[in-house]
């Protein structure tokens, strides 16, 4: 076990420090609203959705793409830095079947493959975020969405913790059911997700684990344009190799979900997340960890020139070399559409972080921004050019850096 432990704690003095996809009871609440949000969408554009080809009822958009990206910090590290260009080609499928009034099958699948024309060790498969199965039923006044997300990601720099790798990441699978019953001016919902999360480089296999998310929500219409509810969730987690530390999380707390007018949304919530540990052999029974956490999502198009988001909050995830992460994240972003089909898009966030409860302890700040400006060459073809800007600063050695990228991409819809 000693040695077992040595080399564990030699490879993570260097390693990352989150998963991107986490599995603690707070997690549930943003895997619920991601089903609220797809289930949405899914009815949304039965009558609106573009298709490349129709089955009897059933409309399939069919959309390749390709971008070619240049990195000049690939394996974002302090020191000795390396650039490379990146081509990824991609295939984007939407599937959406009607199934009676009101009821909807819908698929959203993106598969392509970086190719690294110089670090080769890097090429990857490429599986988009929010690829989904998702059925959308309703028996009565309750209704229910049976989802299946998956999700597969090797992008070191989509986790604020994360520095002096290029590769880090693997599946996250999310299979479960939401149900919400609407009654007069009351809404409940009950939730259900499994998730397993399994590494894409053996090194990593000690953070496999499966986690149940169970979430209950009641929602009271207070106004017409305001509901105010109170949610709570509990995830208990397990992981397949003895490291980490088993445990359980809970969380309690409230939300608003506020239409303040026509062009502006408020969607605040808050709570007390608490999580407790099980005996690991390697780090022993760490102290129970409890924090407030909060979320904050503004949405407002003053005009039809102008439209931005605003999202903050404070979320308690699990580690890579410890057994919890806790940051604050800040996000701006705004669409500025002052030339017809010439759309331009900017972002600045900001992310504190420090991670601990046995094993590594590491604070961090990330600050970045992007900027992107997209083209509808014609109905079917659209191109885009992006720049984004990353920059890190750790309390550690060797865990500091900054990043460009400079992203060209085509999309054709078929």
């Amino acid at each position: 076990m000693a040695k077992r432990f040595a080399a564990r704690a030699g490879f993570v003095s260097g390693a990352i420090a989150i998963t991107g996809s986490c599995a603690l009871a707070q997690e549930a609440l943003f895997r619920s609203v991601d089903s609220d949000r797809f289930a949405a969408q899914s009815r949304d554009r039965l009558a609106q959705t573009p298709y490349t080809f129709r089955l009897r009822e059933m409309r399939v958009l069919v959309t390749p793409s390709l971008s070619v990206e240049w990195n000049d910090n690939v394996y974002t590290a302090d020191t000795g830095k390396k650039s490379d260009v990146i081509f990824s080609p991609q295939l984007n499928l939407n599937a959406l079947q009607p199934l009676g009034e009101g009821n909807t099958l819908d698929l959203s699948v993106g598969i392509g493959y970086s190719k690294y024309l110089e670090n080769d060790d890097l090429d990857r498969l490429l599986v988009t975020p929010g690829s989904a199965l998702s059925l959308n039923m309703a028996v009565g006044p309750v209704k229910f969405n049976v989802h299946d997300r998956l999700t597969y990601t090797l992008d070191p720099t989509a986790v604020g913790a994360v520095a002096g790798t290029g590769s880090y990441g693997g599946f996250d699978n999310t299979a479960g059911l939401l149900a919400s019953w609407e009654m007069h001016r009351l809404t409940t919902s009950l939730g259900y997700d499994f998730v397993k999360w399994l590494a894409e480089d053996s090194r990593y296999e000690y953070l496999n684990r499966s986690t149940h998310h169970a979430l209950a929500r009641v929602g009271v219409q207070a106004y017409p344009n305001l509901v105010v509810g109170t949610e709570a969730t509990v995830a208990p987690t397990s992981y397949d190799d003895s490291y980490l530390n088993d445990n359980t999380s809970y969380s309690l707390g409230g939300y608003l979900d506020w239409q303040l007018t026509d062009q502006m949304h408020l969607t605040p919530r808050g709570g007390y997340s608490l999580t407790t540990f099980s005996a690991s052999p390697v780090l022993g029974t760490p102290d129970d960890y409890g924090a407030f956490y909060f979320g904050l999502k503004l949405d407002h198009r003053p005009n039809e020139t102008v439209a931005y988001n605003l999202s903050a909050d404070r979320q308690i995830r699990p580690g890579v070399d410890a057994n919890l992460t806790d940051t604050i994240n800040t996000t701006l972003s705004a669409t500025w559409s002052f030339i017809q089909h010439f759309p331009l898009t900017t972002a600045v966030y900001y992310e504190y972080g420090k991670q601990g409860g046995g094993g590594l302890s590491e604070i961090w700040d990330r600050f970045g921004g992007s900027i992107s400006v997209s083209y509808e060459v014609t109905r079917s073809l659209n191109t885009s050019l992006a720049y984004g800007f990353t920059f890190r600063d750790s309390e550690l050695a060797d865990r500091d850096y900054t990043q460009n990228r400079l992203t060209l991409t085509l999309a054709y819809r078929l």
